[in-house]
């Protein structure tokens, strides 16, 4: 299997809330993440898209409950992690947040947002975090209205 990008989900479990970027380049809200070097492993490149998006340093948890998601022709990992030192992004067109899974959801882009509920979903799953009991119901709320914004465009 070859991976394209790579990426991390870090945790703050004093207020349930995951590390996220606000990429000005890609016009969306998600998880530290981007593509991978020429003969870099996954793992090394979470950790370094980590660190350049959002200036936190981080140590990867376990490799066995990282999200993997497959699009088309390109592979996407994104593996538990840990951060170990905050710092600043070496980005300038990237915002750090912390938000709540409700509040990603929330404000995901139609681009973003299922790739966001799949990975929220699978570390839910795995036990790393907990959602909401109408998360799903969130989740098919936000679906709607992005595509009745869609027909009201078309038209």
């Amino acid at each position: 299997m070859k991976f394209s990008a790579s990426g991390s989900f870090v945790v703050d479990h004093e207020t349930e809330k995951v590390l996220c970027v606000n990429s000005i380049n890609t016009s969306g809200i998600g998880f530290p993440l981007g593509k991978l070097n020429e003969g870099e492993s996954p793992m090394v490149g979470a950790v370094r898209e980590t660190f350049e998006e959002t200036g936190h340093a981080i140590y990867v948890d376990s490799i066995t409950k990282a999200f993997t998601h497959f699009v088309g022709e390109h592979t996407n990992q994104v593996f538990l992690a840990q951060s170990i030192a905050k710092g600043k992004s070496l980005e300038d067109n990237v915002v750090t947040l912390w938000l709540t899974p409700e509040e990603l959801i929330k404000s995901s882009f139609p681009k973003y947002l299922d790739f966001n509920y799949r990975c929220l979903k699978h570390f839910a799953d795995q036990g790393v975090i907990i959602l909401d009991d109408k998360f799903d119901e969130l989740y098919k709320f936000i679906v709607d209205k992005h595509r009745h914004f869609d027909k009201l465009e078309s038209k």
